[in-house]
């Protein structure tokens, strides 16, 4: 009877085992795969220096330069062209961006456009990137070392002063 069972179990166990091993070889194909993809919604970097986001609005003229910052300190210096939504003020206003109509006239970022967000050191900005990202804005990096970078790395910076 030992024998009649241990006849019967054998092919069982061996199946077993090559179906065990045939599993574990598709669990680490798929891993290898999932690990050599590119990346889906991040590629673009959390973090730029002044001179790569200023090298990217050159290389693309449809990138979105947004200030973070409050509008007294956007008026003592900032960016020329760039579009001022204050970080306490960007969840309600970035989809329809009405808010200081006589710097921003009505820019608004699209969720398929490059954002480059600056404000006085980083901090801000690196805040208003996780929100805009978490909102679909998969493409907004933050200025590493904000306004006062720029201005060291020799980049044009302007007053708004009424």
């Amino acid at each position: 009877m030992a024998k009649t069972i241990a006849r019967t179990m054998a092919p069982l166990a061996l199946a077993a085992a090559v179906c065990i091993a045939s599993c574990a070889d598709r669990a680490r194909s798929s891993a290898v795969a999932e690990t050599t993809a590119e990346p889906a919604a991040f590629e673009t970097p959390f973090d730029v220096t002044p001179k790569e986001a200023a090298q990217q609005m050159r290389a693309d003229p449809d990138a979105f330069l947004m200030d973070v910052r409050s509008p007294a300190e956007y008026n003592a210096q900032c960016v020329p062209d760039s579009v001022l939504i204050p970080l306490a003020m960007l969840a309600d206003n970035i989809a329809d961006n009405a808010i200081y109509p006589e710097i921003n006239r009505g820019r608004t970022p699209r969720k398929d456009q490059r954002i480059l967000v600056i404000c006085r050191s980083g901090n801000r900005s690196s805040t208003a990137v996780r929100q805009l990202r978490q909102m679909g804005y998969a493409r907004s990096s933050s200025i590493s070392g904000g306004i006062g970078a720029w201005k060291s790395a020799g980049l044009a910076v302007a007053t708004n002063a009424k």
